[in-house]
């Protein structure tokens, strides 16, 4: 292999290993809230999951991944295949610590297949999570 080729390859490596960065433990071990809907994000609601078990929610056959989207907000994406019927998902959940509420992670945006939710579109869908993940553990 040629020098090049190395300082390319080490290069690709770099760069790849940034693109994948994890947020910060205390980010998802972190309290969650959803926004109340009609408060024009001025009250939230606290959910007993946790970024990280909003993670571990879904079924392992899915690919996760977590993107940096600004200075402090994630984006947690979720794409996985039903078995059963074999139609693809897309789970785009947007989460930001609030500085206000201690720095608990609020969801500021779900996107389900392309399709951003509306307020309370998002709280039920969470409130559901919410229950369904502490009912199975």
């Amino acid at each position: 292999m040629g020098r090049n080729a190395a300082y390319l390859l080490v290069l690709l490596f770099v760069f790849s290993g940034c693109s994948t960065e994890d947020p910060p433990f205390s980010f998802v071990t972190s309290n969650m809230r959803i926004v109340k809907p009609g408060t024009n994000g001025s009250e939230t609601e606290l959910l007993r999951m946790k970024p990280m078990d909003l993670n571990k929610a879904f079924d392992i056959n899915v690919k996760k991944k977590w993107e940096k989207v600004q200075d402090t907000s994630w984006l947690l994406n979720i794409e996985g295949k039903d078995p059963a019927t074999k139609v693809r998902t897309t789970y785009l959940f947007t989460l930001t610590p609030d500085p206000f509420l201690k720095f608990d992670a609020v969801i500021r945006k779900v996107v389900i297949n392309g399709k951003e939710l509306d307020e309370h579109e998002v709280a039920d869908i969470m409130r559901k999570l919410d229950r369904a993940y502490f009912t199975q553990k």
